[in-house]
């Protein structure tokens, strides 16, 4: 029952299909999100094949710290049942990544997990614009099939794919970090034409955080490559392929008219319309961000607690916005996880949470730690757009985040259960 790196098992196939239907939601029918289910599944699996190895219900201190005090912070403040649900789930839902992590013990195979991924929401993309091209709803239409959807037409007539995920927003994490492994790695698995037809999906999603998070990853891969220039310089076949990835992109977008729509995305953040559907994203960023620091001034210093920002959403946006407002958008997950922290747990919570990651970054940069860079980058990035606790890509990368500090640790506890 061991785990052979490199040959993937039934944990591994379970963590890519959680990844895949992280955005489905329940298709009308389940009790919980499909994902979530897929989640607890792996960790009743990790129980079954790993559950009778000395010290395996052992769980870091510092996980358990984390969950002690969301529910601390929550139960002193106003909850619900949800709210409790929530934080059952958010406890589970760690633990069952913290033990597929620490066991699987192989970074490269969640890397081509990864990859995969993007490849496959990739296809089904493409599958759902030559559906919309040949006017087959039932190819271009999940929501036909119980998926959580928005239109792939937006009000002004621009077509923004999003394959199965909900929104084109919320493959910014899985598509960037597709192109970047695509350029790292060497695997049977990974090839050029394959990472090209990633590269051409996340350029017509039309989504602003797709294209910045692909040029973060290029810039990281660039950086980390050119700071050795002297003694190594940077892949000349790569080299190339990041030139034509920016130049067919740029080509790309002045053809269609995606860098004026990029720009004027952009400006949405400044002055978003209340009930202008081509805003859409800018008021959600906006409006929840509003909400958390109007908490704030009403002394919320740490934090109203967990799925709090789904209970005081209605009273500060009435407060907030005086008009009519006919969307309310990002309701539970506050459109980011750094603004939903700053609503639910307050300025503590924010200001822990940043310099955890600054310390991280700043370890990891002068080690020179290019995998563990990754996966904070990824964390961020996934973080930006998201305001789900147990989103995957958010979830793994601060777990692995967190037993990398814990490495050497954990490996002096496998030496002991081995003896």
């Amino acid at each position: 029952m061991e785990n052979k790196k490199g040959k993937w098992q039934i944990e591994d196939y379970l963590l890519l299909f959680s990844i895949l239907l992280q955005d489905a939601g329940t298709f009308g029918f389940l009790p919980i999100n499909i994902y979530q289910i897929i989640v607890l599944l792996l960790l009743l699996i990790m129980i079954i094949k790993k559950g009778r190895t000395k010290g395996f219900y052992k769980v870091s201190k510092s996980l358990l710290w984390l969950i002690l005090y969301v529910v601390l912070i929550t139960l002193v403040n106003y909850f619900d049942y949800d709210s409790i649900k929530s934080i059952i789930y958010f406890a589970l839902h760690l633990i069952s990544l913290y033990y597929y992590v620490r066991y699987i013990d192989d970074k490269k195979k969640i890397l081509m997990i990864l990859y995969v991924a993007g490849l496959i929401l990739s296809i089904l993309g493409f599958v759902q614009y030559f559906g919309y091209v040949t006017n087959l709803r039932w190819l271009y239409d999940i929501s036909l099939y119980g998926f959580r959807s928005t239109s792939i037409v937006m009000g002004n007539g621009t077509v923004r794919l999003h394959s199965i995920y909900s929104e084109p927003a919320h493959l910014s994490a899985i598509l960037s970090s597709a192109l970047y492994i695509g350029l790292t790695q060497k695997d049977k698995v990974i090839k050029k034409s394959r990472t090209i037809l990633i590269v051409i999906f996340a350029l017509i999603t039309r989504s602003v955080l797709v294209y910045f998070s692909m040029a973060v990853f290029v810039l990281l891969y660039i950086f980390l490559n050119a700071k050795k220039e002297k003694k190594k310089k940077i892949n000349n076949k790569n080299a190339i392929f990041i030139a034509i990835i920016a130049i067919f992109g740029v080509a790309l977008s002045l053809y269609t008219g995606n860098l004026k729509a990029m720009f004027e995305k952009v400006q949405t953040l400044y002055h978003p319309q209340v009930n202008n559907q081509n805003h859409l994203t800018g008021f959600a960023i906006v409006s929840n961000l509003k909400i958390s620091l109007a908490k704030l001034e009403d002394w919320n210093i740490i934090g109203t607690g967990m799925d709090s920002h789904r209970i005081s959403y209605y009273k500060y946006i009435n407060r907030l916005y005086k008009t009519n407002i006919y969307y309310k958008l990002n309701v539970d997950d506050a459109a980011s996880l750094f603004t939903r922290i700053f609503s639910e747990f307050g300025l503590i919570g924010i200001i822990i949470m940043l310099i955890y990651i600054l310390k991280k970054l700043i370890y990891y940069f002068k080690s020179n730690n290019k995998e563990m860079l990754f996966f904070i980058t990824l964390f961020i990035l996934s973080a930006l757009r998201n305001g789900n606790y147990t989103i995957i890509i958010t979830s793994l990368t601060f777990i692995i985040i967190l037993l990398d500090g814990e490495a050497k640790k954990i490996k002096e506890e496998k030496q002991l259960e081995k003896e």
